[in-house]
């Protein structure tokens, strides 16, 4: 009795042990992946200073203040978040995703070829919203831009701003240019939030449609339920890769004036 009691307790020490070594595993995940992203973007932005230098004069007389200073800051930090809270994911949640359904097509190939016609309306609103999250990102960079390159010349020209009397002026355009960031930052903001009620709808009236299938068609109660939590266990995935394109749709921006 004494040896079952023992191997109870020992077994039931090995949870909190399971339990931190999750923990410790996530955080050396992240620990790293902060690491290698970290230097990547700092090596990037040496890079494009690097460049920036070898350009000719013409260019820096064409070219605004504050729109280089976001080049080889904002634009590498947008890239930077992206690496640093998607590329995990990106690798994890498809791999993920293939597993489960392997294993539902195994449980029942027809079941599961039906709810694949659920991708393209998952993927509709996503490709839309994603669309205008890109949209207003492009709009607020160009206005922090605007903004960034009218402080430079403010505090570059403080005298001559002091001498003309001009601190108004440039006030209330530095407010203008604050509420275009602030507008397109809520259109962002908007699509980004609008993902997860839409897909919580779609998903819900097809898991709705997968039940009256079920009771229609007789079927196996208990296969009906491992398939209906293989359904369930999809539902992170498909979250998480939802909110990583709309995260990638943001950093594109940066990418592409990284690219120019």
């Amino acid at each position: 009795m004494r040896r079952v009691e023992g191997r109870w307790q020992g077994q039931l020490l090995l949870l909190p042990s399971f339990v931190a070594m999750r923990g410790f595993l996530g955080y050396a995940s992240s620990y790293f992946m902060g690491w290698v992203s970290t230097r990547v973007i700092n090596d990037m932005r040496v890079r494009v200073l690097e460049k920036m230098n070898l350009l000719s004069l013409d260019f820096f007389n064409r070219s605004q203040s504050g729109d280089l200073m976001t080049r080889v800051n904002n634009d590498t930090i947008m890239l930077h978040r992206a690496l640093n809270l998607g590329l995990s994911d990106l690798i994890k949640e498809p791999v993920t995703m293939i597993v489960l359904f392997g294993g539902l097509l195994w449980l029942d190939w027809r079941m599961t070829l039906c709810f694949v016609v659920v991708v393209p309306v998952i993927a509709l609103p996503l490709v839309v919203l994603g669309k205008k999250v890109r949209r207003a990102t492009k709009g607020k960079v160009s206005a922090g831009v605007l903004q960034s390159n009218l402080l430079i010349e403010m505090l570059a020209g403080i005298r001559v701003v002091k001498a003309f009397c001009m601190e108004s002026f440039r006030i209330e355009r530095f407010k203008k240019l604050s509420g275009k960031i602030i507008h397109n930052d809520m259109k962002a903001i908007q699509a980004q939030q609008l993902i997860n009620p839409i897909l919580e709808t779609i998903i819900a009236i097809a898991f709705a449609v997968f039940l009256i299938f079920v009771f229609k068609s007789g079927r196996d109660m208990k296969d009906m339920a491992l398939f209906a939590v293989g359904l369930g266990l999809m539902y992170d995935p498909v979250k998480k890769l939802s909110r990583l394109h709309m995260l990638f749709s943001q950093a594109s921006i940066g990418v592409d004036r990284l690219k120019e």
